[in-house]
């Protein structure tokens, strides 16, 4: 039978690079450099699975007396529901600090928001009645000129105040407002902290961890143009037939991550492992996947990529197992070394055994 060799393994110091770096001084620290890192990896993807967060790229730098750990992930519904569970959206307030919360700048700053709503109010007033009206109403036809001239005067006089009042109400309101600090920020560094314990626990505190995250599905990080909004509503409206279905929303967003993001491979295999043990029909499930994978990758502003996805095991409980293969593209270069190919797979444990979930990502541009 043959031998499927692993493609990343294959590809090591030609065109992928490793995502450890060591320099060992004697030939016996390679292997302690090799077991560390090992259990290292083994840890951080066991605690960000049981929390909901899928790795998307993890990279260790071993220097002399520091470690970098270079994280990428992805939120779930999953984590999101656990923050919801545990902190209910509720705030904390830190105490504040003498120097900038005494009595004396309390009735300076804070009483002036009453004084901003007037000033607010009067303008209003003044730019929504024309100025005839209120010569008329004020001075008659004959002193025109002159009510003019009071009506420019009391737009100076705002223009004043206004310069006055408003530097000292932001003052007020931002020393107000950088006391309150969220729940969830405080338990989300307070969780990375635990990470970092127990990675310096197990190294015997000999190294000096430095923790460098980035999250990839947050809302602000991608700004589309208008065109590109156009596209995506337009494929949403194609993909309708799975709006009311629990994966929906969250799928989407990943799918458009994995389309936007190189060597992404682990984030839709762990996605789909994911939902193939939550549910029962698998079939519709996939076919979510493979129509979302068309429409996304075929697009302008997407980098286009071949992919191949294959998956066996007892679909929609079937006594027997089976073997599914989707491929989008024009196929994924296997044998040619110069192919910049992403792979991953995982296995989902579920009531009707277990499913094997193997990914293939080549870009369209490598040779």
């Amino acid at each position: 039978m043959g031998q499927k060799t692993n493609p990343t393994i294959f590809r090591l110091g030609k065109t992928k690079k490793w995502k450890s770096k060591y320099i060992e001084k004697k030939s016996p620290e390679s292997a302690l450099y090799a077991f560390r890192d090992l259990e290292i990896r083994k840890f951080i993807n066991k605690i960000l699975k049981d929390k909901g967060l899928l790795i998307h790229n993890c990279q260790l730098r071993y220097l002399e007396n520091e470690l970098h750990i270079f994280l990428s992930y992805c939120i779930t519904a999953k984590a999101l529901a656990t923050i919801k569970i545990h902190h209910k959206g509720q705030g904390v307030k830190l105490k504040p600090q003498k120097t900038n919360f005494t009595e004396n700048f309390r009735e300076k700053y804070f009483t002036l928001e009453k004084k901003l709503k007037r000033y607010v109010h009067y303008q209003r007033i003044i730019e929504n009645c024309h100025y005839t009206t209120t010569v008329k109403k004020y001075l008659g036809k004959k002193q025109f000129s002159k009510g003019k001239i009071a009506i420019k005067k009391s737009h100076c006089s705002l223009k004043y105040r206004r310069t006055r009042i408003l530097p000292r109400y932001k003052v007020a309101w931002s020393a107000n407002k950088y006391q309150n600090i969220s729940v969830r920020e405080i338990k989300m560094d307070a969780f990375w902290n635990c990470v970092s314990k127990s990675i310096s626990f197990f190294t015997n505190s000999k190294l000096d961890i430095f923790l460098n995250l980035k999250q990839l599905n947050k809302p602000t990080r991608i700004r589309f143009t208008k065109i590109q909004i156009r596209i995506l509503k337009k494929i949403i409206g194609q993909l309708r037939k799975y709006k009311h279905s629990a994966f929906f929303e969250e799928g989407i967003n990943l799918i458009l991550e994995y389309t936007l993001n190189s060597q992404p491979s682990n984030l839709l295999a762990e996605f789909v492992a994911n939902e193939l043990r939550k549910q029962k029909r698998h079939n519709f499930f996939l076919g979510f996947i493979k129509s979302a994978l068309h429409l996304l990758n075929n697009n302008i502003f997407v980098s286009q990529k071949n992919i191949k996805l294959m998956i066996k095991g007892r679909f929609n409980g079937t006594p027997r197992a089976k073997k599914r293969v989707m491929i989008i593209g024009k196929g994924v270069s296997v044998l040619s070394i110069k192919s910049n190919l992403d792979y991953a797979e995982t296995v989902s444990y579920t009531s009707n055994g277990t499913f094997g979930v193997k990914i293939w990502t080549c870009e369209k541009t490598s040779v």
